[in-house]
């Protein structure tokens, strides 16, 4: 890969400073390098350059923190919306797993995530949240959810 005239090329450069631990140059080649190739359609290439710098902890993406929210439904992630469906549809951990191709203990985890994400505290709270209705106050009463 760099051998020859192509030593100075932004390819060899990001693997360069990545050796020698200068990881904002070696992101700031590694990002010329990838558009290079991207321009060119040299997919195979930018593969072959990932893989050389993953060791070294450089990647393509933002380097900023994402900004997924940390609670409500906007915080759930894939897996967990998809969980979350069966569960409100009735299916039991294990069902749930058959259905997804994912084990039991893999569901409970989604379950427990989803949980915490949305402030809720049981199963049938989430099958309450999706359908609108009331759910138990902060307080832990349950006379709030069935208004007495």
């Amino acid at each position: 890969m760099c051998r020859g005239r192509h030593e100075l090329s932004p390819a060899c450069m990001a693997v360069a400073l990545a050796r020698r631990g200068d990881q904002d140059e070696a992101r700031t080649a590694f990002s010329r390098a990838a558009s290079e190739y991207e321009a060119r359609g040299a997919t195979n290439e930018l593969r072959r350059l990932q893989q050389r710098l993953r060791p070294f902890g450089i990647q393509r993406g933002p380097r900023a923190a994402r900004k997924r929210a940390t609670f409500g439904w906007e915080a759930l992630t894939d897996a967990e919306r998809n969980v979350v469906r069966l569960v409100v549809e009735g299916y039991a951990n294990n069902e749930i797993g058959s259905r997804l191709f994912i084990s039991r203990r893999t569901v409970e985890t989604h379950v427990a995530h989803a949980l915490s994400k949305l402030q809720l505290r049981s199963r049938v709270d989430i099958r309450l949240a999706v359908q609108g209705q009331t759910l138990p106050s902060p307080t832990g009463r349950d006379s709030d959810r069935t208004g007495e």
